[in-house]
């Protein structure tokens, strides 16, 4: 897929998530102990990758789009070349609040994470893998090998990103990256109160067909095991570690339209239509703790978006209908509900670049699957600003009006976030 899809972070997007601990020191030493230990572990980390690239302080946007183009593309090489390629992306965050009553939208006021992003390729053969470190977790993310007959075609067996989720494709787990602090609460992953499968384990296929001089039209794939619902939440399929929920199917679908455009001919407009079918059965605790009339979860969802620039400005949203079929003792019973959201950035010179974003559910009461996640809103009104004020370095501020369906508050949002290749 033109090598721009080469550290396959995302179609022409970016980076890499967060993970879980299983570390044993937690069996050696208090748990205050090793939270301190991990966090001046990754503070030192943070400062390390601060010192490597904020010496130069250069044009932002052209180190924006540098990074992008680190995690996305590569230079052709000899197909008999052995070639490997890494980026590191790093953040650090402070949450605040006010007039907050409800404890389901409670979270850590402060995080710190880094996450890894390596990718090894011989021929025709490729292995990707990313891993997040967090203040809270670590978690091996995504582990892909692939196989890339040509440039327009490339098959993935292992654990990836659901392609059905335009967001999390393009940005994955990367703070850097996107413009905001915040993602939008429908795009969310599943250890952090996501609302919507995005891990899967199994195949994925990208394809890209040229239209010549009228840009390109990618389709992307994707067949695998789909989460569980758990008590926290949905519990994703993992490689290392998986629920104790029957295997069941997952079967996601996206297809892109980028037409041609920009300064320089560019592919960077693109609009498309997202398609998922999800089989989601309980994990055995869930099952025993919370006695259901139902065994199963058929999910649906259809969508669609636009990320289109209209000379400075950009829009970036997307509209998701989502149906949920629960398999009770005498047949079905319907669900459903309604997700949408609209961002709109645009730059103040080369450094500073303005954010809104209007997030919306609906049947936010009555949808009984909404009603397993009890940090669901109703609406979600934000703006920001972002500095670039080193080399690959950036501040960025976001205030926020949250409606929930218990509260109404309002929460502040500061991030430093850094990339490193």
């Amino acid at each position: 897929m033109q090598r721009r899809r080469a550290l396959r972070c995302a179609d022409r997007a970016e980076t890499v998530e967060p993970s879980k601990s299983n570390s044993q020191a937690k069996l050696e030493e208090p748990p205050a102990t090793v939270k301190y230990h991990q966090l001046e572990r990754l503070i030192i980390v943070m400062w390390t990758l601060a010192a490597a690239t904020g010496a130069a302080a250069g044009d932002a946007s052209s180190a924006v789009d540098a990074a992008r183009a680190a995690a996305t593309t590569t230079t052709a090489t000899p197909a008999s070349t052995l070639r490997h390629d890494y980026f590191l992306l790093g953040s650090g965050s402070l949450r605040a609040t006010d007039g907050l009553s409800d404890l389901s939208q409670q979270e850590s006021t402060s995080l710190l994470a880094l996450d890894i992003l390596a990718d090894l390729s011989y021929r025709e053969i490729r292995l990707l893998g990313e891993y997040v470190i967090t203040s809270d977790e670590t978690e091996l993310e995504r582990l892909q090998l692939g196989w890339e007959p040509n440039e327009n075609l490339l098959l993935w067996l292992g654990r990836y990103h659901q392609p059905s989720s335009y967001w999390n494709q393009r940005y994955h787990h990367g703070q850097y990256l996107q413009t905001a602090v915040t993602k939008p609460r429908i795009e969310e992953w599943e250890d952090t109160r996501g609302l919507l499968p995005q891990h899967m384990v199994g195949m994925l296929l990208e394809s890209t067909w040229q239209l010549e001089q009228r840009g390109a039209v990618d389709v992307t794939l994707g067949l695998g095991i789909a989460p569980a619902l758990g008590l926290d939440g949905l519990d994703p399929y993992s490689l290392l570690h998986h629920h104790d929920a029957p295997s069941t199917g997952a079967y996601n679908f996206r297809i892109d339209y980028r037409p041609m455009g920009g300064s320089n001919g560019e592919l960077e407009n693109s609009v498309g239509l997202l398609l998922s079918h999800n089989e989601i059965e309980l994990t055995a605790a869930r099952r025993q703790l919370s006695p259901a009339n139902f065994s199963h979860i058929d999910q649906n969802i259809l969508g669609a978006y636009v990320d289109w620039r209209f000379g400075s400005w950009r829009t970036l949203g997307t509209i998701y209908y989502v149906e949920a079929k629960f398999d009770v003792t005498d047949g079905y019973e319907p669900d459903h509900f309604a997700a949408a959201y609209l961002e709109i950035e645009r730059p103040l010179g080369a450094r500073v670049t303005t954010f809104s974003r209007l997030e919306t559910f609906s049947r936010t009461n009555e949808s009984r699957y909404l009603s397993f996640f009890p940090e669901r809103l109703d609406q979600r009104l934000m703006a920001g600003v972002r500095w670039d004020y080193a080399r690959k370095q950036a501040l960025k501020l976001e205030l926020a009006s949250v409606k929930s369906p218990n509260d109404k508050f309002w929460e502040m949002r500061l991030e430093w976030s850094v990339a490193v290749r």
